[in-house]
């Protein structure tokens, strides 16, 4: 039996120490997470034209996290975010666009960190551009100088959801790196995770057999002896 095919959405810098041109590039560990999951992974360029033969050879789509400064509109503050290292990027109308033909496609798609982000703003979610300040939270989400391959607090999983199927616990040991958070959720949308202070953590598409979005970096852990991260992965290859 052939490996499930999943496309991940590479990353894009305007230019690196080699060359004046344009480069893609991701880490690694989410090539990895899907190989270990029994997936088939294969990084997908900023190709328009070939968005319908992305759908068409793949059988699922992994958008990763990243560095992109998303669209005014999705934010509910007053200030919104003044843009990254990476701004202005390409990938966020291609993705958008990307995401849509899986979607339309009903082909399973698993959106990360950033990647949840757009998953929920594509239908009716709002975001603020810094989630410590909307919560009043003592709680850090971004990074603060921790390594990302540290657990930095709990998350509470709801029942009932796809991803409580998938974790199968009540509780979960996360990693995160955002200042940005959903805070409004569209009626599409189900949340499946929060952590103590409210801040939503996990999303569900419920018009799809399979969209979910974390808002966590499950990739780190894939060799963790507790399975739930590495789960998330195989339940999109399962989904496939």
């Amino acid at each position: 039996m052939s490996k499930p095919v999943i496309g991940i959405t590479l990353d894009w810098q305007a230019e690196g120490s080699f060359s004046s041109y344009p480069h893609y590039a991701l880490r690694a560990h989410y090539f990895d997470a899907i190989a270990k999951a029994g997936g088939l992974p294969f990084g997908i360029p900023y190709i328009h034209d070939s968005i319908a033969g992305y759908v068409d050879k793949c059988d699922g789509f992994l958008t990763p996290g990243g560095g992109c400064a998303s669209p005014l509109e999705w934010y509910v503050d007053e200030e919104q975010k003044t843009g990254s290292p990476y701004d202005p990027s390409p990938r966020v109308s291609f993705e958008l666009e990307l995401t849509k033909a899986f979607l339309d496609a009903d082909k399973p798609v698993l959106g990360i960190c950033m990647g949840m982000q757009q998953l929920g703003a594509m239908h009716g979610c709002r975001m603020t551009g810094d989630v410590h300040t909307y919560l009043d939270t003592d709680i850090v989400h971004a990074l603060a100088g921790r390594s990302p391959e540290e657990y930095t607090h709990s998350i509470s999983i709801v029942e009932d959801t796809l991803l409580s199927m998938v974790i199968k616990n009540k509780n979960l040991l996360v990693n995160t790196a955002h200042k940005e958070a959903i805070v409004k959720v569209g009626n599409e949308v189900k949340v499946s995770a929060l952590s103590d202070d409210g801040c939503i953590k996990a999303i569900e598409l419920m018009d799809y057999k399979f969209a979910l979005g974390v808002q966590w970096h499950p990739e780190y852990f894939i060799d963790a002896e507790e399975e739930g991260h590495l789960n998330v992965f195989k339940a999109l290859i399962q989904a496939c």
